[in-house]
Parts: C-alpha cells; sequence; structure tokens
C-alpha cells in the first residue's frame, strides 16, 4: 500500500510515473514553432489544441514548482496564440 501524497503533490508525480518537465518544454516549444511557421488547416489547428490539452494535463504532475511555473507559462503564452489566430 502507498503511503498518502504529500499536501499540494499529485499523486502521479510520485515515482516512475512522473512526467519530464524537460521533455514537456520541449514538446510546448516544437507546438509554438509549429504556429508561428503561419497558417494552419482546421484539422492541423484540432490536433494542435488536442495536443496542447493533453500536454497541460499533465503539468500539475510535475513536482518541481518552478518548472511547473514555467511550464504554465509556455502552456498560457500557446493558449493565447491559439485564441488570436483564426
Amino acid at each position: 500500500m502507498r503511503p498518502p501524497p504529500a499536501a499540494g503533490i499529485h499523486p502521479r508525480a510520485r515515482g516512475g510515473e512522473a512526467p519530464d518537465a524537460e521533455s514537456l518544454s520541449r514538446d510546448l516549444q516544437r507546438i509554438a514553432e509549429r504556429l508561428a511557421k503561419g497558417s494552419l488547416t482546421s484539422t492541423e489547428r484540432s490536433y494542435v489544441k488536442d495536443r496542447v490539452g493533453l500536454l497541460a494535463a499533465r503539468c500539475p504532475w510535475v513536482e518541481d514548482a518552478q518548472q511547473r511555473a514555467f511550464l504554465e507559462q509556455q502552456l498560457s503564452a500557446l493558449w493565447q496564440q491559439l485564441e488570436a489566430t483564426p
């Protein structure tokens, strides 16, 4: 049986289940670069939104608060870009 999670730490942030913050950041950067290249088709745009949503769902699992805050900044910028472009 597992011990109860520490306050403020997502249960999946422990052990081998924790996401790699650097990998998440690289994925978010690649998406930002893809958006910066120009207009996307509606299909590509839907895929990008889905991908950002999936990555956003993993960020709370990052245990290090500083890394988590940086990822949240990246996500915020991406959502703003996605909302601003048709």
